[in-house]
C-alpha cells in the first residue's frame, strides 16, 4: 500500500498536471471523433424533419380548405333552400307564365 504523504513536491505537482492534460486532449480528441461522426446524421436527420415539416404543411392547407368547402356549404344550402320554398319566390315563380308549379 502506498504511503500518503503531507507535502506535495513541484516534481508532483508537474507530474499531475501533465496527467490532466492529457486526459483533457483524450476528452477533446473523443469529442471530436463523435462530433464528426454526428455531424452527417444530423444533416440527414434535418432533411428528413424538413420533408415531414413541408408534408404536414400541405396537409394542413388540404384540411383547412376542405373545411372552407364543407361550412360554406353547410350555411348556403339552408339559405338556398329557404329562398326557394319561401313565400315570396313561389309568388314570384306563379307571376311568371311557365314557370309556376304544374300544380297552380
Amino acid at each position: 500500500m502506498a504511503t500518503v504523504r503531507e507535502a506535495w513536491t513541484d516534481e508532483r505537482l508537474d507530474d499531475l498536471n501533465d496527467r490532466v492534460a492529457e486526459i483533457g486532449r483524450r476528452m477533446d480528441e473523443g469529442f471530436e471523433r463523435v462530433n464528426a461522426e454526428i455531424r452527417p446524421l444530423r444533416v440527414e436527420v434535418d432533411a428528413k424533419l424538413d420533408a415531414t415539416r413541408n408534408e404536414l404543411k400541405a396537409e394542413i392547407v388540404a384540411l383547412q380548405r376542405l373545411i372552407l368547402q364543407v361550412g360554406g356549404g353547410l350555411i348556403v344550402t339552408p339559405l338556398a333552400a329557404y329562398s326557394a320554398w319561401s313565400p315570396r319566390s313561389s309568388k314570384a315563380l306563379r307571376a311568371c307564365p311557365g314557370r309556376g308549379s304544374p300544380l297552380h
